[in-house]
């Protein structure tokens, strides 16, 4: 209730709401509410996609979230090291700004997006520590109620929730974001369901699976669809033979190219070539301009790049150019806008803290490397990874903690090799 009227006020009356949400964080601080905290802030980086006041407060909330676990006072431990392994890629960002077309505003976001990856990881360790699974159950109820929103307004006020024929919910601006809001959706709660599978009842199960799906489904976003796809094609063959699953990875880029020019055909066979809008699959709905583009600068500052948000100012500045070609928005692929902030270098750095999280990861469950194809995937159509402060990141950042923290029980483990020759020996003697 608290959160809707965090909603409600700030809708209406943006600089109350303001206060309102500064408030609540404090009570929440005062109550030892972290999980509150914690859910207040992902309800209001996904507010902010679409809401002024959310904007306006989403800065506050960073600063107010970051103090709360830094000052207090042993309450809450620094224990997820997770942050460790993008070190390099942080240091090297903050180099970059050196050559930033807007300092201020670049150092704020480099900041922002370094804090957002030590903090997020640490809430999520120290609230399953005082919760336990009802912490993980209540964000997979809280995302549920998101979507559930959005649907029921497709009755209620069908013009709020659609966009050019394309239904993006009650919190996106852009079908595609609500898209990946789905896609990642359904990747934790597969995580949920599979690593504890006494969590839901079967019911429940059905029911958030199907909410999920069917806002996937409806938002018509290519990219986020085929993302969740390839995370259950891969979730097969991890569970067959990891080596298995790599080698398939491998062959699917290999044949990509031949995949991608048959594609049109495919769906036209299928009958699908309506709803996968077949008319702007050569074109990616303007994200080969966009492509040229960030490519055509990349090549002015090749190794090093010019500071985080650089991508967002340079895309600013040439809007006019880019409208009349046909293309609007940022760079829409997040290895490109890695590649113009922080150059050859800093994507390098940040590939390399990326991957091995996930390998990581997939010591504590055979659903990792599935889950790191399906993310790589779709960040080569979407720019939302490199930015902090939206609906995205943090949901990611909770899934990859949820996979990796050794802290976090998980009963769809991989199995020590060791372990298991050392009870071979130990059944033998006996």
């Amino acid at each position: 209730m608290l959160l809707l009227s965090w909603w409600i006020v700030g809708s209406y009356a943006p600089f109350a709401g303001v206060v309102l949400v500064v408030l609540s964080l404090i009570y929440f601080r005062q109550n030892d509410s972290n999980e509150e905290i914690l859910i207040g802030f992902m309800y209001i980086l996904l507010l902010s996609d679409r809401f002024i006041f959310a904007g306006d407060v989403k800065d506050i909330y960073m600063i107010l979230f970051s103090l709360f676990l830094f000052m207090s006072g042993g309450r809450m431990q620094l224990t997820n090291k997770f942050y460790l392994r993008y070190i390099p890629f942080f240091i090297f960002a903050l180099f970059c700004l050196l050559f930033s077309l807007s300092f201020s505003s670049a150092f704020q976001k480099t900041i922002s997006y370094i804090l957002l990856f030590i903090t997020v990881p640490n809430y999520v360790e120290n609230i399953y520590r005082e919760s336990g699974r009802d912490f993980l159950k209540n964000i997979a109820y809280y995302i549920t109620i998101t979507l559930v929103i959005g649907l029921l307004l497709i009755f209620f006020s069908p013009a709020m929730v659609h966009l050019e024929g394309r239904y993006r919910g009650v919190f996106f601006i852009n079908p595609n974001g609500l898209g990946l809001y789905c896609m990642l959706a359904f990747l934790l709660f597969y995580v949920l369901v599979e690593s504890y599978p006494d969590m839901f009842e079967r019911r429940e199960k059905i029911i958030i699976f199907a909410i999920i799906l069917l806002s996937l489904y409806l938002t018509r976003s290519r990219n986020s669809l085929v993302a969740a796809i390839i995370f259950f094609l891969f979730r097969y063959f991890y569970k067959i033979s990891p080596f298995l699953g790599f080698v398939i990875f491998v062959i699917i880029l290999v044949l990509y190219q031949l995949v991608l020019e048959d594609f049109p055909l495919m769906l036209a066979y299928l009958g699908l070539e309506e709803y996968f809008r077949i008319d702007t699959l050569s074109t990616g709905s303007g994200r080969v301009i966009a492509w040229n583009f960030a490519w055509k600068h990349i090549e002015e500052n090749f190794f090093v790049g010019r500071g985080i948000s650089y991508t967002e100012v340079l895309y600013k500045l040439n809007y006019n150019y880019l409208a009349n070609l046909g293309h609007q928005g940022n760079a829409h692929n997040s290895y490109l806008t890695l590649w113009l902030d922080t150059g050859l270098i800093g994507l390098v750095l940040y590939l390399f803290g990326f991957i091995s999280v996930f390998i990581k990861a997939a010591s504590q469950t055979r659903l990792a490397m599935p889950i790191m194809y399906a993310v790589l995937f779709s960040i080569f159509f979407e720019s939302w990874l490199t930015a902090s402060l939206n609906p995205l990141t943090i949901v990611f950042l909770v899934l990859v903690t949820i996979i990796g923290s050794e802290s976090i029980e998980k009963t769809d483990t991989v199995d020590d090799p060791v372990d298991e020759i050392s009870e071979d020996v130990v059944i033998a003697e006996n």
